[in-house]
């Protein structure tokens, strides 16, 4: 079976090369990703339990699904596959924002993504793939901002550079104090929360996006 490769990228999002996943993650060199944020009209996120064999961060909470591109595939077509492969749905995405974070992890990778961020609606549950995801849950949008920033604060009194995986997780969410992608100093998000607790926050104010 042929390793699935990821998109290299300058700082400027241009294509450089390609690479292999896992050898990506090893050497940490930068390469495109996208986090998904699905709500309903409650304002409730969506999280996904990331499955117990995900090669890092098994188990842990993170945004609605993340990724990576394939060569050749759009933000948007990227996203709705992984969607349909992950939680069992589509539905229409909207490009948002992105941002560059870097972030280690026990097992020796290291997450060094330039990551685009897409909100989209939905109201039924999910058909969870268990492969990919443990479980999953609607979560209101003040709670999530509520444990994002409780971590960030225990991260800060313990200080370490990102709070107990026990809390909730990044690329789906560790949120740890550094550069925002467009050179903000304000959080960098590792992904396993997905990528995006950084993302979060950064689509945060323009939520309600109710449907028209």
């Amino acid at each position: 079976m042929v390793e699935e490769q990821v998109i290299l990228v300058n700082e400027y999002d241009e294509q450089i090369g390609l690479m292999p996943k896992m050898e990506a993650h090893e050497k940490a060199v930068l390469h495109r990703a996208f986090s998904v944020f699905v709500f309903n009209t409650k304002n409730e996120l969506m999280l996904q339990q990331r499955a117990a064999h995900k090669y890092h961060s098994p188990l842990l909470w993170t945004n609605t699904c993340c990724s990576h591109q394939r060569d050749g595939e759009s933000n948007i077509e990227a996203g709705t596959r992984r969607l349909k492969e992950e939680m069992g749905f589509t539905t229409d995405l909207k490009e948002t924002t992105s941002f560059i974070y870097k972030a280690p992890f026990d097992n020796g990778l290291t997450e060094h993504e330039l990551d685009h961020i897409m909100l989209g609606y939905y109201e039924d549950e999910p058909i969870i793939n268990k492969q990919e995801v443990e479980d999953w849950k609607w979560m209101p949008l003040e709670d999530v901002a509520s444990l994002t920033l409780s971590s960030l604060r225990i991260s800060q009194m313990i200080g370490n550079a990102s709070p107990p995986a026990s809390i909730i997780s990044s690329a789906a969410v560790y949120i740890v104090p550094g550069n925002f992608g467009c050179g903000s100093a304000v959080f960098a998000a590792i992904t396993i929360f997905a990528p995006s607790w950084a993302a979060f926050f950064a689509i945060a104010k323009p939520i309600p996006l109710l449907p028209p």
